[in-house]
């Protein structure tokens, strides 16, 4: 999609430019390209016109994802600002990046989504055993777990070694501190939550 909305840039400006300067027989080309281009944004109006006119950018968020998810991480840094130090690192333990971009905090590890490390690979294993040494050397201020199946998209043959590891580290090491709830946009239904934890003072 990227490349051919650049070669219908490149087409487009042809045409306005045959148009103005040319009076060849390719001008029989650059009108049927401009009309073509005033359908593509006529149809783009009726059937996305509300989405860009009618609805907030929270509704489109979630209409489009079917999850309250994206709309909550702003929510879930804010914490995080107000709670942190701007030095401090932190850790996210699910796919959402966007969470040390809001809070302005830096990573504790170099893995900053979880995607890779459940996937059939050769590397999942090593990966995620590299994650969980990162977090026990740098000891993060804070560790955000989303409890959320498509922050993790886990497969059956998954390498589960990550997972296991949180089950023990947090209830030792870490406090519970902030929740938010997350729901299905279409059923209305929670779907998970995103956990902030703060480390334990004798920790």
């Amino acid at each position: 999609m990227p490349a051919l909305a650049l070669l219908s840039g490149v087409a487009l400006s042809r045409a306005v430019r045959l148009i103005r300067r040319d009076r060849s027989v390719e001008l029989f080309l650059a009108l049927p390209l401009l009309g073509l281009f005033l359908v593509a944004i006529a149809t783009a109006l009726i059937v996305e016109g509300d989405i860009w006119f009618g609805q907030s950018p929270a509704e489109v968020v979630a209409g489009t994802y079917e999850s309250s998810l994206f709309n909550e991480t702003p929510k879930v840094a804010a914490f995080l600002q107000a709670h942190t130090r701007p030095e401090d690192r932190i850790a996210v333990l699910g796919s959402e990046p966007e969470i040390y971009f809001y809070s302005r905090r830096r990573s504790a590890t170099g893995h900053i989504y979880m995607y890779p490390l459940l996937e059939e690979q050769a590397y999942a294993a090593q990966m995620q055993q590299q994650l969980i040494t990162q977090i026990e050397s740098q000891k993060p201020a804070c560790v955000v777990f989303v409890n959320d199946d498509r922050s993790w998209l886990q497969r059956a043959d998954s390498e589960r070694r990550i997972l296991n590891w949180w089950n023990g580290y947090w209830a030792t090491n870490l406090d519970l501190a902030y929740t938010v709830s997350l729901t299905n946009h279409a059923s209305g239904l929670p779907q998970g939550s995103i956990l902030v934890l703060t480390r334990k003072i004798s920790n």
